[in-house]
């Protein structure tokens, strides 16, 4: 129960957020919606703060202390450059598609209005 649940609440906002931020940027444009955007991730972001900071769990003491510098040191040369690169492709793997999307929104000057025939069947009506 609790891995589908986890695995729900991850995907759920991957699926969401692009519809809903695309309608928001539809609805009030560019610079609008991406603000309402952002206003709504920060006031999600601080309920989500709110809530976790209620939560109390007990957790066990380690068996020995763990020295993050002393385990990345340890590693090779080669896996290091291959941790750094990984954390660098991860980070900016999403930022294309948002640069795509917002340079597409910026070069159709006119955008069809969502309830009109012309917006889900394109230009053939």
């Amino acid at each position: 129960m609790g891995f589908t649940v986890q695995a729900i609440m991850r995907r759920l906002p991957i699926v969401v957020a692009p519809t809903l931020g695309g309608l928001a940027i539809l609805r009030y444009g560019v610079q609008p919606g991406i603000r309402l955007g952002l206003a709504a991730s920060g006031a999600l972001a601080l309920l989500t703060l709110v809530l976790v900071s209620r939560i109390r769990l007990d957790l066990p003491l380690p068996p020995r202390p763990w020295a993050y510098a002393a385990s990345g040191r340890s590693l090779p040369h080669s896996l290091r450059w291959l941790l750094a690169s990984d954390i660098l492709v991860r980070a900016c793997e999403g930022m294309a598609g948002v640069f795509i999307i917002l340079y597409a929104m910026s070069m159709v000057k006119r955008l069809p209005h969502p309830h009109s025939a012309r917006f889900w069947w394109g230009s053939r009506w």
